[in-house]
């Protein structure tokens, strides 16, 4: 018995290797740490960049007097080369909404891509747009921006940042929009 207490003593004493096993046990911990924090920067980022493009597009169009297709595809074009989706397509509509008799009506609304945006007064998000003087306009831009997570983390799952935006003219009353620009 006393060899064997004398081998574990001199094996109490000895600290050799002390730090390669720290390092073997909290080298996972940080390379997951590592990869969890970027995960969620990167959808925190996205967020971010939806956000500020959909502010920079709804700018550029409520700068204008009349718009026309190829102007919305060149917003489009700005919108989508800000957010830098990596590959998915995000979409924009913006609409001119104005307030008429008491109600609200679209008087154009068109996506980016060419294609049309709201079709009738019932898709307006009403919950958006702010209590208007009778025959004042507003222009209201819908942004979404598609999020696939490269790793999935912690719940961090596909999701989908909408953005809506609602803004009076900044130099004339109204804007136009004109299918032949």
């Amino acid at each position: 018995m006393t060899v064997f207490t004398k081998i574990l003593r001199k094996y109490k004493r000895n600290d050799r290797g002390a730090i390669m096993l720290e390092l073997v046990v909290l080298m996972p911990v940080l390379l997951l740490w590592l990869v969890g924090s970027n995960a969620f920067f990167d959808a925190f980022k996205t967020y971010l960049r939806a956000s500020k493009a959909s502010y920079t597009a709804v700018d550029l169009i409520s700068r204008q007097e009349v718009i026309g297709p190829n102007y919305m595809r060149n917003v489009a074009s700005i919108f989508e080369s800000i957010v830098d989706s990596d590959g998915a397509s995000p979409t924009i509509v913006a609409s001119s909404i104005q307030k008429l008799n008491g109600d609200l009506v679209v008087h154009w609304s068109v996506s980016g891509n060419g294609g049309g945006g709201l079709t009738n007064a019932a898709q307006i998000p009403t919950e958006y747009i702010p209590n208007l003087v009778e025959s004042e306009y507003v222009i209201l831009l819908q942004t979404s921006v598609p999020f696939i997570p490269v790793l999935s983390w912690a719940q961090l799952q596909s999701t989908i940042y909408t953005n809506t935006i609602v803004v009076t003219p900044r130099f004339s009353a109204r804007v136009s929009f004109d299918p032949n620009l």
